[in-house]
């Protein structure tokens, strides 16, 4: 536990210097409890928004999901799509093959069996 307390301490001071990737990991942090108290779901939230905004793709894919399932905030599809997409561009594997499933089955998009072969085809 005390070496969860020493990381988040750390990874707080770079997330605060706009490291991309340590507010990710702080992101994670907060919403797992780890090295702090208890869990804080609008906190881990702000350091997604702030990585995401950052081009982490992680973060972005990371962001798709919350949207797409609603955890923590409202369900919003459109922004789901915008992240996912985002986080693709970005190479990111996870979110290509999230953003060929919402092709595919025409989630809040209209369906495209052929975007959704090509993001299939990246992934091969």
């Amino acid at each position: 536990q005390n070496d969860l307390k020493k990381s988040f301490y750390w990874y707080q001071k770079s997330a605060e210097n706009n490291n991309k990737f340590a507010q990710y990991n702080l992101g994670l942090y907060y919403q797992n409890g780890w090295g702090i108290e208890k869990t804080d779901e609008i906190e881990a939230f702000k350091w997604y928004e702030k990585s995401a905004k950052q081009d982490n793709s992680d973060a972005q894919n990371y962001l798709g999901f919350l949207y797409k399932n609603g955890i923590n905030i409202q369900k919003d599809l459109e922004k789901s799509f915008y992240w996912y997409q985002k986080s693709a561009e970005n190479g990111n594997m996870i979110a290509q093959y999230n953003l060929s499933n919402f092709y595919r089955y025409g989630l809040e998009i209209e369906k495209n069996e052929i975007k959704a072969k090509e993001w299939y085809k990246k992934l091969a």
